[in-house]
């Protein structure tokens, strides 16, 4: 989501500085979700809950998410699947969809069950 930085007078912002700005937030939530499986979970996955039905994602998207609870970039995830990171980021995008979380942190939180 959005927020507009204190002081900033919308109407005169560009519409690329929104897009770049939802990017940097989008990126900065994607390197938080990162951190945290290597850092409090020391990458370690036995803390994901048991009780995860995960049989509404397809089987590529059930690897695709237990990837990035691993921490996994989509580069990783597309260097690991040989598949483009473009085709990564559409499997992440409906497993978001799927899951009805906004990004990788969300959806580390619903792993662990604390959503």
């Amino acid at each position: 989501m959005w927020h507009k930085p204190h002081g900033l007078k919308l109407q005169f912002l560009p519409l690329a500085s929104i897009i770049i700005y939802q990017q940097i937030e989008l990126e900065v939530s994607q390197k938080l979700a990162d951190v945290y499986i290597k850092t409090m979970l020391g990458g370690n996955v036995k803390n994901i809950r048991e009780d995860l039905h995960l049989d509404i994602l397809t089987k590529t998207e059930q690897e695709i998410f237990n990837l990035i609870i691993r921490g996994k970039s989509n580069k990783e995830i597309g260097d690991t699947l040989h598949v483009s990171i473009n085709t990564v980021k559409s499997h992440v995008s409906r497993i978001f969809t799927k899951l009805d979380v906004n990004n990788r942190t969300e959806l580390i939180l619903f792993a662990l069950g604390i959503s």
